[in-house]
C-alpha cells in the first residue's frame, strides 16, 4: 500500500486524539510539518515562548514510516489499558 501525506495527517489526527493533543498552530498546540523535499514529516509543538518543539523526535519520516508509527503508538496505549486484565486472567 503506499502512503501519502494525506494518510499522514490522518494518522496525525488520531495520534493528537490518543495523547489527548490539540492539533493547530497556536500555543501548546502540535502541528504536522510535512515536506518531502526535506525527508517527510515531523511533529511540531508550539512552545509559550514563541518556539517550537519536536515531542516525538527531529527526524522526519516519510508518511509510511510516520504512520506505522502512530500505529504502533496506539498499540502499545491499548496494550497498557489492557495490562491489568491480561495479567489478572492469565
Amino acid at each position: 500500500m503506499r502512503y501519502t501525506t494525506k494518510d499522514a495527517k490522518i494518522a496525525f489526527k488520531r495520534l493528537c486524539k490518543v495523547l489527548g493533543k490539540t492539533p493547530g498552530y497556536k500555543k501548546g498546540n502540535w502541528c504536522l510539518d510535512c515536506n518531502a523535499t526535506y525527508g517527510g514529516c515531523v511533529v511540531r509543538e508550539m512552545l509559550e515562548n514563541g518556539g517550537e518543539g519536536s515531542p516525538m523526535g527531529m527526524s522526519r519520516r516519510t508518511p509510511k514510516a510516520f504512520c506505522y508509527l502512530v500505529s504502533t503508538i496506539e498499540e502499545l496505549i491499548q496494550a497498557k489499558v489492557l495490562y491489568p486484565y491480561i495479567v489478572n486472567n492469565i
